[in-house]
């Protein structure tokens, strides 16, 4: 009887340790969540305490609707081009690469594995654009935010599966959370339910600073910057900002170089893409305007690709 009050004893204690390493655990997981939704209120004061990582970071540059002038005259690395039907073999005897930009409806008909398989060994292979985490905390809404996941993730991993090199061939996410400043009350609806570390190598964000005198928003920079941070924390992938090209109103050049700096100074940058919201015109505006030749060249430099 004694020798079995003793073993209920210790059941008991073994009961009272589980118990309490369980509500710690807890406690823990309510504080993170808190602490993430604390980042993502517009609110939240500044992000000027630099973000560093030891994570590797791959040097990249990124033109939309670029070519081989992109990399021998500018020092850039890769090119997007939003055709489906664009291949590698088009900049074939340039050094440039090619990000391919994989259909969104491709998991049934294994286009994505018909075009990882022909592009996995060109040597302009820059990696794959997936269309389908193309602003996901937008399109997200369709057929619903876990379905949506959870497909961007089936994606991923056939990309994976076909071609291993994620390191010279990463898959790119490409989120719109920067415009959280447009969004009554000041936050993405989608962006909670949308991010994941599961569907992507690189993620990129979209942002549109720049006001109508001409100077940048820094107020909604820093609402991006905040969820960059979450994102960060929930993903080993690597952050390369967007830099915004687009002429600003009243034709005012715009300053991506200031965006640079400023990003810079948050986080540890090794990548950026220089983006219009016209698209080809990005590219029209960097090998035309003289003073944005002139910054996409310093950026370059600074990140040592030129």
């Amino acid at each position: 009887m004694e020798r079995s009050k003793k073993a209920m004893g210790k059941v008991s204690w073994c009961c009272k340790v589980v118990l309490i390493v369980a509500l710690v655990s807890l406690v823990g997981l309510l504080s993170k969540q808190v602490s993430l939704r604390a980042q993502a209120n517009p609110e939240a004061g500044s992000t000027t305490e630099k973000t560093e990582t030891s994570r590797p970071q791959r040097k990249i540059s990124i033109l939309w609707m670029g070519d081989e002038r992109w990399l021998d005259e500018f020092g850039g690395t890769h090119v997007v081009n939003f055709y489906e039907h664009a291949r590698p073999s088009w900049f074939e005897g340039s050094k440039v690469k090619l990000i391919s930009y994989l259909k969104r409806d491709s998991v049934e008909n294994n286009t994505i594995r018909e075009r990882v398989r022909e592009a996995k060994n060109h040597p302009n292979n820059g990696g794959y654009w997936l269309i389908s985490g193309h602003e996901p905390d937008i399109t997200g809404t369709e057929p619903g935010w876990d379905e949506h996941r959870l497909r961007r993730i089936e994606q991923y991993n056939i990309i994976r599966e076909e071609d291993p090199d994620i390191w010279n061939h990463p898959v790119f996410i490409f989120y719109d959370m920067t415009s959280t400043y447009d969004r009554a009350p000041g936050t993405y609806p989608g962006w909670e339910h949308a991010f994941t570390g599961e569907d992507h190598d690189v993620f990129l964000i979209d942002c549109y600073p720049g006001k109508e005198d001409g100077s940048l928003d820094y107020e909604g920079m820093e609402k991006g910057a905040r969820l960059v941070k979450i994102g960060l924390s929930m993903s080993k992938g690597q952050f390369i900002p967007n830099l915004d090209a687009d002429y600003m109103p009243g034709d005012k050049p715009p300053n991506v170089l200031e965006q640079f700096e400023w990003w810079s100074e948050r986080f540890d940058i090794a990548g950026v893409c220089f983006w219009h919201s016209g698209i080809g015109t990005s590219a029209i505006g960097v090998y035309e305007d003289e003073y944005l030749q002139e910054q996409v060249k310093e950026i370059n430099r600074r990140l040592g690709l030129l």
